[in-house]
């Protein structure tokens, strides 16, 4: 398995747990994003690279991005963390979007739930949220899906999805070779 470092950047604390969960059973060095610089990185053989969805981007993935070139050789894994479900649909785009095709061919992705967390919102996050329930609730309601009826439901109220468990398959990816 290696040396593994666990970067992560996080706004509202989901993705920081997710990130400390997963150092403490890869036995990971956890560090924020903002913090690290690419010689602090060297002597790791995995790195682990996770952020919250803002507007269908990963947040600290530009570290990966500008970096890719020189952290090719190592095991890279990326997480991100959304009230999104994790399913093809929504891991695809995710992927598509965050990742080049290039980092596509090696980078390993997974999604997290993580959670809505109102109190805690930022003007700007909550007038988006708004403005995207407004859009769910115009589509038809014939067409409104699972991940529909969860978001409208709990909107406003505030939700975690955040489940230690579902970190089962990014510390699994990091064990192999």
């Amino acid at each position: 398995m290696g040396k593994v470092a666990v970067l992560y950047k996080s706004k509202y604390g989901t993705t920081k747990q997710y990130a400390e969960w997963i150092a403490e059973e890869t036995g990971g060095t956890l560090f924020p994003v903002s913090k690290v610089k690419l010689a602090d990185l060297e002597d790791y053989d995995t790195i682990i690279i996770g952020g919250g969805i803002y507007a269908s981007s990963i947040i600290g993935m530009t570290f990966l991005t500008k970096n890719f070139a020189r952290l090719s050789e190592k095991k890279l894994i990326a997480f991100s963390v959304g009230a999104s479900f994790d399913n093809k649909k929504n891991t695809d785009s995710i992927r598509n979007h965050n990742l080049t095709p290039e980092m596509q061919k090696t980078v390993r992705y997974f999604h997290l739930r993580g959670g809505l967390f109102y109190g805690k919102m930022g003007n700007l996050d909550r007038m988006g949220l708004k403005t995207y329930i407004g859009m769910l609730k115009k589509k038809p309601e014939d067409q409104w899906d699972e991940e529909t009826y969860g978001m409208i439901e709990t909107y406003g109220k505030d939700t975690s999805f955040l489940d230690r468990a579902t970190i089962a398959p990014i510390v699994a990816a990091v064990k192999t070779v």
